[in-house]
C-alpha cells in the first residue's frame, strides 16, 4: 500500500512520521519519570515519593502544614482539639484542619488524572488511580489498635475487643459523661440510623449519646454529605471547636447505604469520638 505524503518545493513529509513525532515527546520533556505532571501542576511531596500532582499553592499547603506539625500534636500522637491526621496516605499522621483533611483526599482521588499522559508508559498497561492508590499506601509500618470492633450481618455490634492503648488518654472523656451529639444533612432516615448504630457503643461502655436537633447545644456535630470523606475529632478534642462547626463528617453515606456499611462507619467515627 502506498505511502500518503505531500510534497512541497524542495522536501516530502511523510505523514506516517509526522504523527509519531507528534504523539512522541521531545527528548527531555518527561525527565521526572512516568509521574511527571502536566503543566500547570507540580508533586505535593506531603511524604516520601508522594508524586500527587497538584497545584502550587496546595504543594504551599502541605509543606506549610508539615512544618507546623509539631505544635498541633499531643503527647502520644495524638492531634490537638481541633485537628485531624491529614492522611495523605495511610501513615501520614500530620494534624490538620478538618476541611485540609477534605482537601487532601480529594487531591488524592484527581492526582492520577493530572499525570501528563505523554510521559506515562504505554507498556505499563496501569490503571493510573489504582497505581497511585499502591504506591502511596505499600510498604507502610503497622498501626498499633486500642481495640478493633465486631458487627454481625446486619451492622449491629456483637463485640469489642481490646488491646494495649497505643496513644494518650488525655482526650477520654470521663466514666458516665452524656455526649450531647447533633447530626445534620442527609435524610430524616438516614440520621435516625446513624443514631441507632450510635448508640451501639453505649452496650459496650459507661457513656451515653443524647442526640439534639440544634448543633448549637451539641457537643459532637456530626454532618452528612457527598464529599467522600468520613472522619471525627478524637475524645473531648471536640470541645475546642466552636458551634456550629462540624467535628465530624459522613461523606459516602446516602439512604441507599447497606445496613452493614452504615454500622461501620458510624461504628469507626464515634469511636474516635469517645477518645
Amino acid at each position: 500500500m502506498p505511502t500518503t505524503h505531500f510534497q512541497a518545493r524542495h522536501f516530502v513529509v511523510f505523514l506516517p512520521t509526522l504523527l509519531a513525532q507528534a504523539a512522541t515527546p521531545a527528548l527531555g520533556a518527561c525527565s521526572f519519570g512516568p509521574d511527571q505532571c502536566k503543566p500547570g501542576f507540580v508533586w505535593r511531596e506531603a511524604f516520601t515519593g508522594d508524586h500527587a500532582c497538584v497545584t502550587g499553592a496546595e504543594r504551599s499547603q502541605a509543606r506549610a502544614d508539615t512544618v507546623q506539625a509539631r505544635q498541633r500534636v499531643l503527647r502520644g500522637g495524638q492531634c490537638k482539639a481541633g485537628f485531624v491526621w491529614r492522611e495523605a496516605n495511610a501513615a501520614d499522621h500530620v494534624c490538620v484542619s478538618g476541611t485540609v483533611r477534605s482537601q487532601t483526599a480529594q487531591q488524592n482521588r484527581a492526582a492520577p488524572g493530572n499525570i501528563d499522559p505523554l510521559c506515562r508508559d504505554p507498556s505499563a498497561g496501569l490503571d493510573l488511580q489504582t497505581e497511585y492508590a499502591r504506591r502511596s499506601t505499600a510498604a507502610l509500618p503497622a498501626k498499633p489498635s486500642s481495640s478493633y470492633i465486631s458487627l454481625r450481618s446486619d451492622g449491629s455490634l456483637v463485640g469489642v475487643n481490646r488491646g494495649p492503648l497505643a496513644i494518650s488518654t488525655d482526650a477520654m472523656w470521663a466514666p458516665g459523661d452524656v455526649i450531647t451529639v447533633s447530626v445534620t444533612g442527609g435524610s430524616v432516615a438516614l440520621r435516625s440510623r446513624i443514631q441507632q448504630y450510635a448508640n451501639e457503643w453505649s452496650r459496650w461502655g459507661n457513656v451515653r449519646f443524647s442526640f439534639v436537633a440544634d448543633p448549637m447545644q451539641a457537643q459532637v456535630r456530626a454532618e452528612v454529605n457527598n464529599d467522600k470523606t468520613s472522619w471525627s475529632l478524637i475524645g473531648r478534642g471536640a470541645l475546642g471547636v466552636s458551634p456550629p462547626d462540624k467535628t465530624m463528617n459522613f461523606g459516602w453515606l446516602t439512604d441507599a447505604t447497606p445496613d452493614v456499611e452504615v454500622s461501620r462507619v458510624v461504628l469507626h467515627e464515634f469511636g474516635h469520638a469517645l477518645g
